[in-house]
């Protein structure tokens, strides 16, 4: 998942899985022990599995990472978008991660103001 674009053009980018490995789903926001991140659940269209985003699988991967891994399937696109409220909800959870470094942290946050606008 593309969470926000660096100033240079490289993704900020976070796993999806269907798998806990020790999230919660309640509070749907995880910041801290055993692992950080965000149960988003199941999604008509899109996740039909309940679903977590990972944030200690964040990570800037630059175009060129990215289009190999598009290649290898290590990653695949999708045209499917979360809705701006979920996706927002996402990203101010991010924040709050100790995973995430303060440039992530700085990409997020523009992120949040271009889709929410606040």
């Amino acid at each position: 998942m593309a969470l926000a674009i660096a100033d240079d053009g490289d993704i900020v980018h976070a796993v999806f899985t269907s798998k806990a490995n020790g999230l919660t789903d309640e509070p749907a926001c995880s910041t801290g022990i055993p692992r950080a991140g965000f149960y988003v659940g199941i999604v008509d269209g899109l996740f039909y599995k309940e679903t977590w985003v990972d944030f200690s699988s964040i990570q800037i991967l630059d175009n060129r990472e990215l289009q190999s891994h598009l290649h290898s399937k290590k990653k695949i696109a999708i045209s499917e978008t979360l809705n701006t409220k979920l996706f927002c909800e996402i990203l101010r959870c991010a924040v709050q991660s100790e995973d995430i470094t303060r440039r992530v942290k700085n990409y997020i946050y523009q992120a949040i103001v271009m889709f929410d606008g606040s």
